[in-house]
């Protein structure tokens, strides 16, 4: 008999202060009882488990919010919504259209997963900066 795997569907999201951005890797909750104008731009959070095993979370800005792809690039580097991906010679954000992952770049309907070589160059946020993660 074969058993399913679950797995944990991962996040990012840009939080932290505005003077300094950072990237907020992990489990996505929505804060919707919140009414403080910062609140209004950050009613997400992005939640993970630190390295001591105690829980940490940070609200992000609407609209910066992606999931993870499933996929990592060429040299391991985990692929989200959201990133700058490099092809040979093509460039492109990651996007979710028709149910699946993909580029602007690719074929017609072609999902991310039959990409090969894809570097993560970047993200549309222009933030390299590390926030928290889901271990």
């Amino acid at each position: 008999m074969q058993t399913l795997e679950q797995r944990i569907i991962k996040f990012r999201g840009v939080g932290g202060p505005d003077g300094s951005p950072k990237l907020y890797y992990g489990q996505l909750s929505t804060d919707n009882a919140c009414t403080t104008s910062y609140a209004k731009t950050h009613k997400h959070r992005i939640c993970w488990t630190t390295k001591d095993g105690g829980y940490a979370n940070i609200p992000v800005k609407i609209g910066t919010v992606g999931q993870f792809t499933g996929l990592h690039d060429s040299i391991g580097v985990p692929i989200y919504e959201g990133d700058i991906v490099f092809n040979d010679f093509l460039k492109g954000e990651v996007i979710f259209e028709d149910g699946s992952f993909t580029t602007p770049f690719s074929a017609e309907n072609e999902p991310l997963s039959v990409r090969a070589g894809l570097m993560v160059i970047g993200n549309i946020f222009g933030i390299t900066a590390f926030g928290g993660e889901l271990i």
